[in-house]
């Protein structure tokens, strides 16, 4: 039954996608984006000599295929360091090639190569800084704008912004204990753990040395995607091949994980009134990033 029902989900999922290509807005939105990213690839084929390129790639991809098949043909308790070694390697052997293209476009691009810099620097100019215009969101005028309308009642709002407030402030606190055992027990890169703990946890660096903060985000905002990342490991489909026992012993004992890892953590207090200022907090947000 449980695999009758994936299938029907994924039979139904299919259906809706193709629905959702069909129409015609998406038709719309896949022609202006062709229109959008066509003239700067023309611009960057005409002036990068591709064709060297794809040779360049065709023996990346070549070299790639071997270290694939080495690492593969190599035993099962070998040092995964080896492993990692290898594959950095590879991209230094043809790291020259990816500098030589990126030089050809940038002597050839006539601007294109400075827009492309210059649109990735506003990125993350507004991350760090937000909007130019150096708005902000007023939440204070948000609920008096609610409570004046009487979108909300003001003494339950109240309540149950305090009460998320002490949620967050118990989760955070969590959090913070959480990571501290982990570098404890050497389950992060600070705390003496191998190669295969690098680079977890919202608080870990991401690879070649950046942080959330380098972003302008704050490591604990990024929580929430680590939490997504674990039900959605749990929730895999790469089980739909073992057998219906081994498989359902392999989601048990993820789930069990799952809950050790969630252990002690506080639990979010239902509110009502808060989410009923959604709308009016869009309509604020979607004004403060347009100035």
């Amino acid at each position: 039954m449980k695999t009758l029902l994936k299938l029907e989900t994924r039979k139904r999922d299919k259906a809706m996608m193709l629905y959702m290509i069909e129409e015609p807005t998406t038709l719309r939105l896949f022609r202006d984006l062709f229109t959008i990213f066509y003239e700067p690839l023309v611009r960057v084929y005409k002036s990068a000599n591709v064709y060297s390129s794809i040779t360049d790639f065709a023996r990346f991809a070549d070299d790639m295929i071997l270290t694939v098949e080495k690492c593969q043909r190599q035993d099962v308790s070998a040092d995964p360091n080896q492993t990692v070694q290898a594959f950095i390697d590879l991209c230094a052997r043809h790291e020259h090639n990816l500098y030589k293209f990126v030089h050809e476009v940038h002597l050839h691009d006539n601007g294109l190569f400075d827009q492309l810099m210059s649109w990735i620097e506003n990125i993350l100019s507004f991350l760090r800084n937000g909007p130019k215009a150096g708005g902000k969101l007023d939440m204070n005028a948000l609920f008096l704008g609610a409570v004046e309308s009487r979108q909300v009642d003001k003494d339950t709002c109240i309540r149950e912004i305090n009460q998320l407030i002490k949620w967050q402030e118990k989760r955070k606190k969590w959090h913070q204990d959480k990571t501290r055992q982990k570098m404890a027990t050497g389950d992060t890169p600070g705390g003496g753990g191998g190669m295969g703990n690098e680079g977890k946890g919202a608080g870990a660096d991401l690879s070649m040395g950046f942080k959330p903060g380098d972003f302008g985000l704050h490591a604990m905002d990024l929580q929430d995607l680590d939490d997504s990342q674990d039900e959605f490991d749990e929730s895999s489909d790469s089980d739909d091949e073992l057998d219906p026992i081994v498989a359902e012993r392999k989601r048990r004992a993820k789930a069990q994980d799952f809950l050790r890892a969630r252990a002690g953590e506080p639990v979010k207090p239902d509110v009502g009134q808060v989410g009923l200022m959604r709308e009016s907090f869009v309509d604020m947000l979607r004004m403060v990033l347009a100035e």
